[in-house]
Formats: structure tokens, C-alpha cells, sequence
């Protein structure tokens, strides 16, 4: 079965991240050193437990969220060790990452190629679907470069078919330059798109990219939506192609 890719953006604070959290899972990682992951978790504990999302316990973000912060208390409890397998890792990684948000997240769908080829003409040119983007509305959908530590570890995980980074400051920016965007001026940009290239934009379908345009508008309108929160927030914005 094809699996598809979806656009999900994570709003957080980009301080406990790139502080914490980063450093000490490339410790754990590297060198087996589980003390840094574990002084992490007891910080990020108390903010994911004051974020219990609403609704009953079998909704999918609420029993996703008390995995979350199972997998803390877990960690927390069996201190100093570090998580016993790559599967564990992932679950503290994103627990964590949860933990930092600073607004909720937004998930873009699967219309996120076709916004992406209306305002990013890197894409329009040919460039795959996880290439870094030329334009300030384009990095919205991709990021501007990895999250990655001071030492060079990556946040991702199994299911991540790429990830982004925008920090605070570019969030800003970019939040200004998907308010210019409008309806016109993506109608104008989806007829001058090549149908060589429309025909590559994911997921395929035989209808003329014009056509379209109401789904981009939508996917622009979730987009715009998660970066003026994140500029509001003064936040970062964590960007996952995520294949599901």
C-alpha cells in the first residue's frame, strides 16, 4: 500500500529545544550518557502535564498525550538510564518536543506540494519534494534547514520523510510574506505553472493545477494560520513531512 506524506507543524519554544533537549539526546545517543535526557524529562514534565488536551481518554491527541507523558515518567523513573531502544528513543524525543510547544499544532494535509508549487519557484523548476525552498512562503512548507544540535543531531524519526527548522526570526518573516499571498496572485502563478511540472505535484491528479486552487487556498489558509500563532508566540515552527 502507497503511504501518503503529510505536512504537520509543531509551534514551540525554541529555548528548551535547542538547549536542552537537542544536547542531551545527542549525549544519550553518542556516548550512553542518559542523565542530561533525564534532567530534561523532570523539567519537561510539569509543562506537559499542565497541557492535557480536551476531550474524552479515547481521542487520538488525548490518549497521544498520555503516551507523552508515560514515556517521561518512564524515563524519569528508571534514571540514569538512557531509553533501550531507537523505538524509545523516539517517543522521549517527541514527547519532549510536545512539551515545548508553545500554541498547538497544526496538521497541513496532503495539499501541501500543491501550495508549495505555486510559491515556491524552486519547485516549479523541479526540485524534489524535501529540497530547501527559495522563497520565504516555500520555507513555510519545508523549513529553512534541519533542527539540528550544536554537535549535529538531527530531530527526526522513522516516519519523518523530512524535516524543517524556522526559528523565531524567520517565523516572523515569514508570517509577513504568506500574508501577501492571495487568491489572484495564486491563480495567476497555478496557469504559469509547466504541465510537466504540474503533472509531478504530489499526490498526482489528472486536473489541471487552476483547478485546484481551491485546496491550495485551503492548505494556504492552515498554513498562514500556524505561523501568525507562532509569531505571536515569539515561537519557532518544527516542520515534518510526515509519512503515514
Amino acid at each position: 500500500m502507497t503511504r501518503r506524506i503529510r505536512l504537520e507543524l509543531e509551534i514551540v519554544h525554541s529555548g528548551p529545544l535547542l538547549d536542552e533537549v537537542l544536547p542531551a539526546l545527542e549525549a544519550a545517543v553518542e556516548t550512553g550518557d542518559g542523565g542530561p535526557l533525564v534532567e530534561a524529562a523532570r523539567r519537561a514534565l510539569p509543562r506537559l502535564q499542565g497541557r492535557k488536551p480536551p476531550g474524552p481518554v479515547h481521542m487520538p491527541d488525548v490518549f497521544a498525550w498520555k503516551l507523552a507523558v508515560g514515556r517521561l515518567e518512564a524515563l524519569i523513573a528508571t534514571s540514569p538510564e538512557p531509553p533501550a531502544t531507537e523505538a524509545a528513543y523516539e517517543e522521549v524525543a517527541w514527547a519532549l518536543l510536545r512539551a515545548a510547544r508553545a500554541a498547538e499544532p497544526v496538521t497541513v494535509g496532503e495539499d501541501w506540494d500543491l501550495l508549495r508549487v505555486l510559491v515556491d519557484p524552486a519547485r516549479r523548476k523541479g526540485r524534489g519534494i524535501g529540497a530547501l525552498s527559495a522563497t520565504l512562503a516555500g520555507a513555510a512548507l519545508v523549513g529553512s534547514g534541519p533542527l539540528v544540535s550544536r554537535g549535529g543531531f538531527a530531530l527526526v524519526r522513522e516516519d519523518s520523510y523530512a524535516t524543517g527548522w524556522n526559528d523565531p526570526e524567520r517565523v516572523a518573516r515569514i508570517a509577513r510574506s504568506l500574508g501577501r499571498l492571495d487568491e489572484k496572485r495564486l491563480e495567476r502563478l497555478a496557469r504559469a505553472v509547466p504541465p510537466e511540472v504540474a503533472r509531478g505535484v504530489w499526490p498526482s491528479s489528472p486536473s489541471p493545477l487552476v483547478k485546484r486552487l481551491p485546496r491550495a487556498l485551503r492548505a494556504l489558509e492552515k498554513v498562514r494560520a500556524a505561523y501568525d500563532s507562532a509569531a505571536r508566540e515569539q515561537a519557532g515552527v518544527f516542520v515534518e513531512l510526515r509519512l503515514v
